[in-house]
């Protein structure tokens, strides 16, 4: 298998260089070489067939998964409980969230509530950046440049929330994201960018991220991008939830 030529390729790497470099040296190379091999042997036409292989294996989750995107479709942040502040959206106008503000920016308050509106007119979906970058996953074809582009949704979505509140007298503990509220809000990513084949994209890079990446940080982030499908498919919305209580 390719995972086992790779390790085959890192051993012989390893036999050869070690007695020069040193073995810190060589540690510390070891994930940039592996990355490497990687780019190389993993080219288009023998990304095309590992990525068939995957997605036959995963078809009934990739099935179950796309249905259920297709069910959400007209979700918003706040139906998934996301913080007002979190939502960038008009609910994160609302009395609670102005009632936050501080003491001194009273006589302002409309002055950023208008501010707050034309943010919302020009860009009327909230983490519009980060459900592009989810989409460009499509487009690479290194599995581990698919990590990265995984890894970097968190920054992302932290520039969102820095820029919809970019002149706002908000206090900062306010845009503070729990883990709930990071995975809420990668849910409402992963619905907004209905992308084809989504968990196969993800299983690839996550086969070859316990290869190349020893990154807590990317094993963090691909763990929490994978939870937030299963988060997404045991979903019931607080809508549903109550029209079941009234019948």
């Amino acid at each position: 298998s390719l995972e086992r030529f790779i390790k085959l390729m890192l051993y012989c790497l390893n036999y050869m260089y070690t007695p020069i470099l040193g073995t810190d040296k060589f540690l510390f190379l070891k994930e940039f070489l592996i990355n490497s091999l990687i780019e190389v042997l993993v080219n288009n036409e023998v990304y095309k067939v590992i990525f068939s292989l995957f997605r036959m294996e995963h078809q009934t989750e990739e099935e179950i998964l796309t249905d259920r995107m297709k069910e959400l479709s007209d979700i918003k942040p706040e139906n998934l409980l996301i913080n007002p502040y979190l939502c960038l959206n008009e609910f994160s106008i609302n009395e609670k969230v102005i009632a936050g503000i501080v003491k001194e920016a009273e006589e302002s308050k409309k002055d950023w509530e208008e501010e707050l509106r034309q943010k919302i007119k020009e860009n009327p979906f909230p983490y519009k950046e980060a459900i592009d970058k989810l989409e460009s996953i499509t487009l690479l074809a290194n599995p581990m440049d698919k990590l990265q582009c995984i890894v970097s949704l968190s920054s992302i979505i932290c520039r969102c929330i820095d820029l919809f509140w970019t002149g706002i007298p908000v206090p900062r503990e306010k845009l503070s994201i729990d883990a709930d509220q990071y995975l809420s809000i990668l849910v409402y990513i992963v619905v907004k960018a209905n992308i084809k084949d989504l968990f196969t994209h993800i299983t690839v890079s996550n086969e070859f991220a316990n290869l190349g990446s020893a990154s807590s940080y990317n094993a963090y982030a691909l763990i929490t991008l994978q939870a937030s499908f299963y988060h997404l498919l045991n979903l019931e919305l607080p809508i549903k939830r109550n029209q079941k209580q009234d019948e």
